[in-house]
C-alpha cells in the first residue's frame, strides 16, 4: 500500500539527506531524549505474515523517552547497516533508486542512545506503528518531540509488512508484497477511494470488509492489531527485557496510548 501521505514522508527525509549536514528538526520540550532498540518475542504466535509457519513472531522496535536531565549529545538518524537493509528496501518498496537513501546514516537525529531514563515522573506510555512498507524510525522527529514533552513512545516494526528488518540474532525479516490479490476487495477498494459519487462510495462498503477479510491485507490488519495488544500487555504485565524495564519502569500503564502513521494509524 504505497499511500501518498506516506510517500511524502519519505520524500521529505530524501531531501533532507541530499543537503550538507542535515538534521532532523529539533524537540522543543523540556527533557532531553533518550532511544533504545529493543526487540519482543511473542512465543504464542508463529508464522504470522510469513511463509515460514514455524517462524515465531519477534517485533523490532525503538523506543524514545525523557532522559536524565543533563544529557546532551545527537546520533545518526540509521545506522549504516540499516540503511543497508532498511534504505534499501525503502528505496524497493517505493520505487526510488537503489541508492536514493543511501545517505540516511549522515541525518542527524536528536535523541541520545542508551542515555539514563529521567525519575521521579509516572510518564504516559504510547505504542506507535509506522506505515506499511515501511519502517519503525519513521517519524522520529515526531517520537523524538514527544519524548521532550513527557512521553515514552514506542515504535513497533511489524514484520513482513514493514521494511526488510534485520533481528539481533542476524535474521532478515523481509517485506512481502501480496496486498491486493483478491480481486473483488481490489475493485471495492478503488470504488471507495475513486467512485464517481458519494453513493456509489458508500454502497461499496456493503462487501468492503468481507473481502477483506480474504484479502492479504485483512490478514495484516489482524497481524497488526495482534502485535499492538502483545506489546500492550507486555507492558502493562512488566514482561519486557530489562533494558526497556528500566525505562518503562518510569512510565505510567493507566495512561496508555496507542498512534500510527498511514495503515498504523488504523488499528
Amino acid at each position: 500500500m504505497k499511500t501518498s501521505l506516506a510517500s511524502a514522508l519519505l520524500l521529505t527525509v530524501v531531501s533532507c539527506a541530499a543537503t550538507a549536514a542535515p538534521a532532523l528538526p529539533e524537540p522543543d520540550g523540556i527533557y532531553a531524549v533518550g532511544m533504545r532498540r529493543f526487540e519482543l518475542t511473542d512465543p504464542t504466535r508463529h508464522g504470522v505474515l510469513s511463509q515460514d509457519k514455524d517462524e515465531i513472531r519477534v517485533l523490532p522496535g525503538y523506543i524514545w523517552y525523557p532522559a536524565k536531565h543533563g544529557t546532551r549529545g545527537t546520533r545518526p538518524y540509521l545506522r549504516p547497516a540499516e540503511v543497508a537493509d532498511q534504505g534499501r528496501a525503502m528505496a524497493r518498496n517505493f520505487g526510488y533508486g537503489p541508492e536514493e537513501l543511501a545517505g540516511l546514516d549522515k541525518v542527524t537525529a536528536h535523541s541520545v542512545e542508551g542515555a539514563p531514563p529521567e525519575r521521579g515522573f509516572a510518564f504516559p506510555i504510547v505504542i506507535f506503528s509506522h506505515g506499511y512498507d515501511c519502517y519503525p524510525a519513521q517519524n522520529t522527529a515526531l517520537l523524538e518531540r514527544l519524548a521532550s514533552h513527557g512521553y515514552i513512545v514506542m515504535s513497533v516494526g511489524h514484520p513482513h509488512d514493514a521494511a526488510d528488518l534485520r533481528l539481533a540474532d542476524g535474521t532478515l525479516l523481509t517485506t512481502a508484497h501480496p496486498a491486493g490479490n483478491d480481486p473483488d476487495y481490489a475493485a471495492l477498494r478503488k470504488t471507495l477511494t475513486s467512485g464517481p459519487s458519494h453513493e456509489t462510495r458508500t454502497a461499496a462498503l456493503q462487501g468492503y470488509a468481507q473481502a477483506l477479510s480474504r484479502d492479504r491485507l485483512g490478514a495484516s490488519l489482524i497481524a497488526w492489531r495482534d502485535d499492538t495488544v502483545f506489546v500492550a500487555r507486555s507492558i502493562e504485565n512488566r514482561r519486557v527485557p530489562p533494558a526497556l524495564m528500566s525505562i518503562l519502569a518510569a512510565g505510567d500503564t493507566q495512561r496508555l496510548g496507542i498512534m500510527g502513521m498511514s495503515f498504523g494509524g488504523a488499528l
